[in-house]
Protein backbone atom coordinates (compact mmCIF):
# COMPACT_ATOMS: atom_id res chain seq x y z
CA UNK A 1 0.00 0.00 0.00
CA UNK A 2 3.12 2.65 0.57
CA UNK A 3 4.13 1.88 -2.65
CA UNK A 4 1.16 2.35 -4.23
CA UNK A 5 0.44 5.81 -2.50
CA UNK A 6 3.76 6.70 -2.99
CA UNK A 7 3.38 5.86 -7.09
CA UNK A 8 0.45 8.08 -6.57
CA UNK A 9 2.03 11.10 -5.93
CA UNK A 10 4.68 10.65 -7.76
CA UNK A 11 7.34 9.08 -5.24
CA UNK A 12 9.56 6.67 -5.64
CA UNK A 13 10.37 4.33 -2.53
CA UNK A 14 13.02 2.45 -0.92
CA UNK A 15 12.75 0.28 2.34
CA UNK A 16 14.86 -0.26 4.94
CA UNK A 17 13.64 -2.77 7.33
CA UNK A 18 14.69 -1.96 11.02
CA UNK A 19 13.76 -5.71 12.18
CA UNK A 20 16.33 -6.87 9.81
CA UNK A 21 18.89 -4.31 9.87
CA UNK A 22 18.83 -3.48 13.50
CA UNK A 23 19.85 0.33 13.37
CA UNK A 24 19.05 3.47 11.88
CA UNK A 25 22.54 4.90 12.48
CA UNK A 26 22.32 7.67 9.45
CA UNK A 27 26.26 7.74 9.49
CA UNK A 28 27.13 4.51 9.30
CA UNK A 29 29.30 3.21 7.37
CA UNK A 30 26.82 0.18 4.89
CA UNK A 31 29.86 -0.99 2.44
CA UNK A 32 33.24 -0.45 1.37
CA UNK A 33 32.56 2.43 -0.83
CA UNK A 34 31.67 4.28 2.29
CA UNK A 35 27.98 4.55 1.53
CA UNK A 36 25.56 6.29 4.15
CA UNK A 37 21.90 6.72 4.54
CA UNK A 38 22.77 10.06 4.77
CA UNK A 39 24.44 10.16 1.27
CA UNK A 40 22.29 8.09 -0.50
CA UNK A 41 19.06 10.05 0.19
CA UNK A 42 20.71 13.29 0.44
CA UNK A 43 17.33 16.32 -0.11
CA UNK A 44 14.92 13.38 0.13
CA UNK A 45 12.21 12.26 2.55
CA UNK A 46 12.43 9.27 5.01
CA UNK A 47 9.56 7.50 6.16
CA UNK A 48 9.14 6.24 9.53
CA UNK A 49 6.77 4.23 10.48
CA UNK A 50 6.90 4.17 14.61
CA UNK A 51 5.47 0.97 15.84
CA UNK A 52 7.61 -1.31 18.06
CA UNK A 53 11.09 -2.85 16.22
CA UNK A 54 14.03 -4.76 18.17
CA UNK A 55 17.37 -3.21 17.60
CA UNK A 56 20.49 -5.22 16.82
CA UNK A 57 21.30 -5.48 21.02
CA UNK A 58 18.32 -6.46 21.78
CA UNK A 59 16.57 -3.64 23.10
CA UNK A 60 12.92 -2.96 21.74
CA UNK A 61 11.42 0.21 21.88
CA UNK A 62 9.56 2.62 18.93
CA UNK A 63 11.77 3.46 15.83
CA UNK A 64 11.61 6.94 16.44
CA UNK A 65 13.96 5.39 19.13
CA UNK A 66 16.09 4.70 16.92
CA UNK A 67 16.87 8.13 15.48
CA UNK A 68 19.12 10.26 17.63
CA UNK A 69 18.89 14.09 18.14
CA UNK A 70 22.64 14.35 16.40
CA UNK A 71 21.62 12.01 13.34
CA UNK A 72 18.05 13.82 13.01
CA UNK A 73 20.26 17.91 12.93
CA UNK A 74 23.05 16.28 11.23
CA UNK A 75 20.78 15.15 8.06
CA UNK A 76 17.91 17.80 8.15
CA UNK A 77 20.86 20.75 8.61
CA UNK A 78 23.71 18.92 5.93
CA UNK A 79 22.03 17.18 3.84
CA UNK A 80 18.24 19.08 3.45
CA UNK A 81 16.45 15.35 4.52
CA UNK A 82 13.18 15.49 5.71
CA UNK A 83 11.74 13.54 7.43
CA UNK A 84 8.00 12.04 7.85
CA UNK A 85 7.30 10.09 11.03
CA UNK A 86 3.89 8.26 10.99
CA UNK A 87 2.11 5.95 14.08
CA UNK A 88 1.73 6.62 17.73
CA UNK A 89 4.02 9.62 18.31
CA UNK A 90 2.40 11.30 21.42
CA UNK A 91 4.83 11.61 23.59
CA UNK A 92 7.45 12.31 20.81
CA UNK A 93 8.99 15.79 21.86
CA UNK A 94 9.12 17.63 18.21
CA UNK A 95 11.36 20.74 19.54
CA UNK A 96 14.00 18.20 21.16
CA UNK A 97 15.15 17.43 18.06
CA UNK A 98 16.22 20.76 17.24
CA UNK A 99 18.49 21.68 19.75
CA UNK A 100 22.16 20.99 19.33
CA UNK A 101 23.06 17.22 20.73
CA UNK A 102 26.75 17.19 20.94
CA UNK A 103 27.84 20.90 21.00
CA UNK A 104 30.65 22.23 19.25
CA UNK A 105 31.52 25.02 21.46
CA UNK A 106 33.53 27.90 19.64
CA UNK A 107 35.03 30.67 22.21
CA UNK A 108 34.97 33.97 20.28
CA UNK A 109 37.17 36.52 22.14
CA UNK A 110 35.61 39.93 20.20
CA UNK A 111 32.86 41.33 21.96
CA UNK A 112 28.63 41.28 21.21
CA UNK A 113 29.00 43.47 18.11
CA UNK A 114 31.73 40.94 16.55
CA UNK A 115 29.56 37.83 16.91
CA UNK A 116 26.72 39.48 15.66
CA UNK A 117 28.22 40.98 12.69
CA UNK A 118 30.08 38.01 11.61
CA UNK A 119 26.37 36.14 11.55
CA UNK A 120 26.12 38.46 8.18
CA UNK A 121 29.44 37.39 6.72
CA UNK A 122 31.30 33.84 6.01
CA UNK A 123 31.72 33.63 9.58
CA UNK A 124 28.36 32.66 10.23
CA UNK A 125 27.47 30.31 13.06
CA UNK A 126 26.95 26.61 11.67
CA UNK A 127 23.22 25.33 12.13
CA UNK A 128 23.36 22.57 14.92
CA UNK A 129 26.29 24.44 16.94
CA UNK A 130 26.52 26.20 20.23
CA UNK A 131 29.22 29.24 20.46
CA UNK A 132 30.01 31.28 23.20
CA UNK A 133 30.63 35.21 23.95
CA UNK A 134 32.75 36.29 27.01
CA UNK A 135 31.31 39.41 28.45
CA UNK A 136 33.04 41.80 29.67
CA UNK A 137 32.41 45.86 30.84
CA UNK A 138 33.97 48.33 32.65
CA UNK A 139 32.27 49.42 36.29
CA UNK A 140 32.74 52.11 38.52
CA UNK A 141 35.32 50.97 41.26
CA UNK A 142 32.54 50.58 43.77
CA UNK A 143 30.26 48.70 42.02
CA UNK A 144 29.72 44.91 41.38
CA UNK A 145 29.33 43.01 38.16
CA UNK A 146 25.18 42.34 39.06
CA UNK A 147 23.51 38.87 37.07
CA UNK A 148 20.96 41.28 35.59
CA UNK A 149 23.13 43.23 33.93
CA UNK A 150 24.34 39.39 32.02
CA UNK A 151 20.76 38.46 31.27
CA UNK A 152 19.80 41.89 29.64
CA UNK A 153 22.39 41.49 27.35
CA UNK A 154 21.34 37.20 26.57
CA UNK A 155 18.01 39.39 26.08
CA UNK A 156 19.16 42.30 23.68
CA UNK A 157 21.15 39.66 21.33
CA UNK A 158 18.65 37.07 21.26
CA UNK A 159 16.56 40.43 20.12
CA UNK A 160 18.96 41.77 17.63
CA UNK A 161 19.49 38.14 15.70
CA UNK A 162 15.88 37.86 15.71
CA UNK A 163 15.31 41.34 14.20
CA UNK A 164 18.58 40.57 11.79
CA UNK A 165 17.98 37.37 10.34
CA UNK A 166 14.31 36.35 11.47
CA UNK A 167 14.71 33.60 9.15
CA UNK A 168 17.06 31.84 11.95
CA UNK A 169 16.76 30.58 14.79
CA UNK A 170 18.84 30.85 17.84
CA UNK A 171 18.68 30.50 21.27
CA UNK A 172 20.77 32.70 23.50
CA UNK A 173 21.20 31.86 27.40
CA UNK A 174 23.75 33.16 29.90
CA UNK A 175 26.23 31.41 32.47
CA UNK A 176 27.21 34.03 35.38
CA UNK A 177 30.08 33.86 36.60
CA UNK A 178 31.73 37.52 37.54
CA UNK A 179 35.30 37.95 38.07
CA UNK A 180 37.35 41.06 37.63
CA UNK A 181 39.66 41.29 35.38
CA UNK A 182 41.68 44.82 35.51
CA UNK A 183 41.79 47.25 39.16
CA UNK A 184 42.66 50.81 38.14
CA UNK A 185 41.90 53.79 40.33
CA UNK A 186 38.31 54.69 39.36
CA UNK A 187 36.98 51.82 37.46
CA UNK A 188 37.22 48.22 37.36
CA UNK A 189 36.85 45.64 33.94
CA UNK A 190 34.22 42.65 35.15
CA UNK A 191 33.89 39.63 33.01
CA UNK A 192 30.20 38.75 33.60
CA UNK A 193 30.47 35.43 32.49
CA UNK A 194 29.65 34.10 28.65
CA UNK A 195 26.70 34.13 26.87
CA UNK A 196 25.66 30.88 25.14
CA UNK A 197 24.22 31.10 21.47
CA UNK A 198 22.63 28.14 20.04
CA UNK A 199 22.04 27.83 16.17
CA UNK A 200 18.62 25.79 16.02
CA UNK A 201 17.44 24.67 12.82
CA UNK A 202 15.93 27.61 10.35
CA UNK A 203 11.87 28.67 10.74
CA UNK A 204 11.41 28.83 6.85
CA UNK A 205 11.11 25.33 5.90
CA UNK A 206 9.92 21.70 7.20
CA UNK A 207 12.24 19.05 8.29
CA UNK A 208 10.05 16.74 10.59
CA UNK A 209 6.24 15.88 9.69
CA UNK A 210 4.40 13.91 12.40
CA UNK A 211 1.13 11.90 12.03
CA UNK A 212 -0.56 11.11 15.29
CA UNK A 213 -1.88 7.27 13.62
CA UNK A 214 -2.86 4.42 16.04
CA UNK A 215 -0.37 1.35 15.47
CA UNK A 216 -2.92 -1.24 13.99
CA UNK A 217 -3.38 1.06 10.61
CA UNK A 218 0.00 1.84 10.09
CA UNK A 219 -0.05 -0.79 7.21
CA UNK A 220 -3.47 -0.79 6.52
CA UNK A 221 -4.74 0.08 2.59
CA UNK A 222 -7.23 2.28 3.83
CA UNK A 223 -4.91 4.87 5.75
CA UNK A 224 -2.07 4.16 3.99
CA UNK A 225 -3.83 5.55 0.67
CA UNK A 226 -6.34 8.17 2.35
CA UNK A 227 -6.34 11.36 2.01
CA UNK A 228 -4.81 12.99 5.22
CA UNK A 229 -1.97 10.41 4.61
CA UNK A 230 -0.97 11.34 0.97
CA UNK A 231 -0.89 14.92 1.93
CA UNK A 232 0.87 14.31 4.66
CA UNK A 233 3.75 12.97 2.57
CA UNK A 234 3.32 15.39 0.11
CA UNK A 235 3.87 18.03 3.01
CA UNK A 236 7.25 16.50 4.38
CA UNK A 237 9.28 17.00 1.22
CA UNK A 238 11.43 20.06 0.61
CA UNK A 239 10.55 22.63 -0.82
CA UNK A 240 12.11 22.08 -4.22
CA UNK A 241 10.48 18.73 -4.50
CA UNK A 242 7.56 20.04 -4.48
CA UNK A 243 7.82 21.93 -7.44
CA UNK A 244 8.74 19.05 -9.19
CA UNK A 245 6.12 17.30 -8.29
CA UNK A 246 3.87 19.80 -9.48
CA UNK A 247 5.46 20.14 -12.99
CA UNK A 248 4.97 16.29 -13.39
CA UNK A 249 1.54 16.08 -12.46
CA UNK A 250 0.59 19.01 -15.00
CA UNK A 251 2.83 17.84 -17.54
CA UNK A 252 0.74 15.37 -19.49
CA UNK A 253 3.77 13.00 -20.42
CA UNK A 254 5.06 13.26 -16.52
CA UNK A 255 4.84 10.18 -16.34
CA UNK A 256 2.23 9.33 -14.60
CA UNK A 257 -0.78 6.71 -14.61
CA UNK A 258 -3.72 8.33 -17.15
CA UNK A 259 -6.17 8.14 -14.64
CA UNK A 260 -3.95 9.97 -11.82
CA UNK A 261 -6.86 12.71 -11.50
CA UNK A 262 -3.98 15.24 -12.53
CA UNK A 263 -5.51 17.75 -11.56
CA UNK A 264 -7.06 17.37 -8.34
CA UNK A 265 -3.66 15.78 -7.33
CA UNK A 266 -1.38 19.23 -8.10
CA UNK A 267 -3.97 21.19 -6.42
CA UNK A 268 -2.84 18.95 -3.08
CA UNK A 269 0.21 20.01 -3.69
CA UNK A 270 -0.36 23.00 -4.46
CA UNK A 271 -2.09 22.83 -1.16
CA UNK A 272 1.01 21.44 0.88
CA UNK A 273 3.36 24.31 -1.15
CA UNK A 274 0.74 27.37 0.22
CA UNK A 275 1.19 25.79 3.72
CA UNK A 276 5.33 26.06 3.32
CA UNK A 277 4.77 29.48 1.46
CA UNK A 278 2.45 31.05 4.37
CA UNK A 279 4.92 29.88 7.15
CA UNK A 280 7.90 31.28 4.92
CA UNK A 281 5.75 34.83 5.12
CA UNK A 282 4.65 34.59 9.10
CA UNK A 283 8.39 34.28 9.71
CA UNK A 284 9.84 37.20 7.91
CA UNK A 285 6.83 39.74 9.18
CA UNK A 286 6.92 39.03 12.82
CA UNK A 287 8.59 41.78 14.36
CA UNK A 288 8.73 42.94 17.66
CA UNK A 289 6.55 46.18 17.06
CA UNK A 290 5.83 45.71 12.82
CA UNK A 291 8.21 48.44 11.75
CA UNK A 292 11.00 46.84 8.86
CA UNK A 293 14.13 48.35 11.16
CA UNK A 294 16.40 48.93 7.99
CA UNK A 295 15.63 45.66 5.86
CA UNK A 296 16.61 46.24 2.72
CA UNK A 297 14.38 45.04 0.06
CA UNK A 298 17.60 43.14 -1.42
CA UNK A 299 17.67 41.19 1.84
CA UNK A 300 13.64 40.60 2.03
CA UNK A 301 13.59 38.62 -0.84
CA UNK A 302 16.94 36.09 0.13
CA UNK A 303 14.76 35.57 3.22
CA UNK A 304 12.09 33.93 1.16
CA UNK A 305 14.00 31.29 -0.84
CA UNK A 306 10.81 29.11 -1.27
CA UNK A 307 8.80 32.39 -2.97
CA UNK A 308 11.58 32.86 -4.94
CA UNK A 309 12.12 29.33 -6.34
CA UNK A 310 8.85 28.70 -7.82
CA UNK A 311 10.45 30.76 -11.17
CA UNK A 312 12.77 27.30 -11.35
CA UNK A 313 9.64 25.48 -12.46
CA UNK A 314 9.54 23.85 -15.63
CA UNK A 315 5.71 24.31 -16.27
CA UNK A 316 5.41 26.50 -19.32
CA UNK A 317 2.20 27.97 -20.46
CA UNK A 318 0.79 30.55 -23.58
CA UNK A 319 -3.06 30.56 -22.15
CA UNK A 320 -4.91 30.19 -18.53
CA UNK A 321 -7.70 27.77 -20.30
CA UNK A 322 -6.02 24.69 -20.45
CA UNK A 323 -4.66 22.69 -17.46
CA UNK A 324 -0.88 24.02 -16.88
CA UNK A 325 -2.11 27.58 -17.86
CA UNK A 326 -5.07 27.33 -15.00
CA UNK A 327 -2.97 25.24 -12.18
CA UNK A 328 0.01 27.84 -11.96
CA UNK A 329 -2.54 31.08 -12.15
CA UNK A 330 -4.24 29.77 -9.08
CA UNK A 331 -1.02 29.20 -7.54
CA UNK A 332 0.07 32.62 -8.62
CA UNK A 333 -3.64 34.35 -8.15
CA UNK A 334 -3.84 32.35 -4.50
CA UNK A 335 -0.28 33.66 -3.04
CA UNK A 336 -0.74 37.50 -4.45
CA UNK A 337 -3.87 37.44 -2.21
CA UNK A 338 -2.45 35.60 0.66
CA UNK A 339 0.47 38.89 0.28
CA UNK A 340 -1.86 41.50 0.12
CA UNK A 341 -4.18 39.93 2.56
CA UNK A 342 -1.15 40.45 5.02
CA UNK A 343 -0.67 44.55 4.89
CA UNK A 344 -4.01 46.10 6.47
CA UNK A 345 -5.19 49.04 4.43
CA UNK A 346 -4.14 51.76 7.18
CA UNK A 347 -0.30 50.30 7.29
CA UNK A 348 -0.37 51.50 3.52
CA UNK A 349 -0.18 55.36 5.10
CA UNK A 350 2.84 54.45 7.33
CA UNK A 351 5.81 53.53 5.06
CA UNK A 352 8.36 52.15 6.85
CA UNK A 353 6.11 49.18 8.27
CA UNK A 354 7.44 45.47 7.44
CA UNK A 355 4.66 44.05 6.63
CA UNK A 356 4.55 46.39 3.59
CA UNK A 357 7.92 46.23 2.72
CA UNK A 358 7.53 42.46 2.62
CA UNK A 359 4.38 42.48 0.73
CA UNK A 360 5.96 44.81 -2.14
CA UNK A 361 9.38 42.31 -2.46
CA UNK A 362 7.21 39.17 -2.32
CA UNK A 363 4.67 41.07 -5.24
CA UNK A 364 8.39 41.53 -7.49
CA UNK A 365 8.86 37.66 -6.68
CA UNK A 366 5.73 36.46 -7.67
CA UNK A 367 6.03 38.45 -10.94
CA UNK A 368 8.97 36.82 -11.61
CA UNK A 369 7.37 33.37 -11.38
CA UNK A 370 4.45 34.21 -13.89
CA UNK A 371 6.62 35.45 -16.18
CA UNK A 372 9.13 32.34 -16.23
CA UNK A 373 5.40 30.54 -17.11
CA UNK A 374 3.54 32.35 -18.82
CA UNK A 375 6.37 35.39 -20.30
CA UNK A 376 6.69 35.89 -24.13
CA UNK A 377 10.60 37.32 -24.98
CA UNK A 378 9.29 40.53 -27.31
CA UNK A 379 12.09 43.16 -28.27
CA UNK A 380 14.62 41.99 -25.59
CA UNK A 381 11.93 41.98 -23.10
CA UNK A 382 9.86 38.77 -21.06
CA UNK A 383 5.85 40.52 -21.52
CA UNK A 384 2.90 38.48 -19.74
CA UNK A 385 -0.34 39.22 -22.11
CA UNK A 386 -2.67 41.12 -19.88
CA UNK A 387 -5.29 39.26 -20.15
CA UNK A 388 -3.23 36.77 -18.57
CA UNK A 389 -2.18 39.07 -15.85
CA UNK A 390 -6.04 40.31 -14.77
CA UNK A 391 -6.95 36.79 -14.10
CA UNK A 392 -4.33 36.30 -11.75
CA UNK A 393 -3.81 39.80 -10.36
CA UNK A 394 -7.27 41.07 -10.69
CA UNK A 395 -10.07 38.36 -11.03
CA UNK A 396 -8.36 35.62 -8.89
CA UNK A 397 -7.89 38.05 -6.01
CA UNK A 398 -11.72 39.10 -6.32
CA UNK A 399 -12.38 35.54 -5.82
CA UNK A 400 -10.36 35.27 -2.81
CA UNK A 401 -11.41 38.45 -1.40
CA UNK A 402 -14.44 37.56 -1.23
CA UNK A 403 -14.70 34.20 0.62
CA UNK A 404 -12.09 35.95 2.93
CA UNK A 405 -14.91 38.50 3.46
CA UNK A 406 -17.33 35.74 4.63
CA UNK A 407 -14.90 34.09 6.28
CA UNK A 408 -13.80 37.12 8.55
CA UNK A 409 -17.69 37.41 9.57
CA UNK A 410 -18.01 34.06 10.27
CA UNK A 411 -14.70 33.82 12.47
CA UNK A 412 -15.09 37.33 13.75
CA UNK A 413 -11.64 37.72 13.94
CA UNK A 414 -8.87 40.17 12.08
CA UNK A 415 -8.79 40.20 8.01
CA UNK A 416 -4.62 38.95 7.68
CA UNK A 417 -5.19 36.02 10.96
CA UNK A 418 -8.51 34.58 9.01
CA UNK A 419 -6.44 34.56 5.72
CA UNK A 420 -3.06 32.68 7.71
CA UNK A 421 -6.04 30.15 9.23
CA UNK A 422 -7.45 29.57 5.95
CA UNK A 423 -4.39 27.84 4.24
CA UNK A 424 -3.03 26.16 7.36
CA UNK A 425 -6.17 24.20 8.28
CA UNK A 426 -4.90 21.61 6.43
CA UNK A 427 -2.49 20.61 8.51
CA UNK A 428 -4.37 21.19 12.18
CA UNK A 429 -4.48 17.04 12.26
CA UNK A 430 -0.11 16.98 11.34
CA UNK A 431 2.68 18.26 13.44
CA UNK A 432 5.12 19.87 11.61
CA UNK A 433 8.78 20.99 12.69
CA UNK A 434 9.99 24.11 11.15
CA UNK A 435 13.90 24.66 10.50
Amino acid sequence: AWKKTASQVGCGIDVWDLSYNGFLTLAKKLDQTGSTLLKNYRGKTMILLNNFVTDDSGNTRRAQGQLSRKDFMTAAAQYGISFYIVGANGELDLESYVSPSDATSLQLHGSIRDFTRRQSGSGTQAVGTTQTVQVREWRAFWAKAGEKTLADRAQQLQAELRRLHPDRKYVVTYEYSPQKVTDRILKDEWSYGKLIIQRQLNTNSGSLTALNTPEEELHSAAFVMSEENRFSLLLSLPFAEKIRFLDRFIDPNGGLPKDARRAAAARTVIRAMMVDLVREQETLRSTKNGWNEGMSGETIKSKLPMLASLKNTSTRANTVTRLEGILMAELAGTLHFFVESQATRWQHFMPGRRDIAVSVQSNVLIRDFVRAVFGKVSGGRTIVPRSIEDQIFKEELAVWNRILKAEVQRRKKPWDIVAQEIFLEPVRSVRTLRR
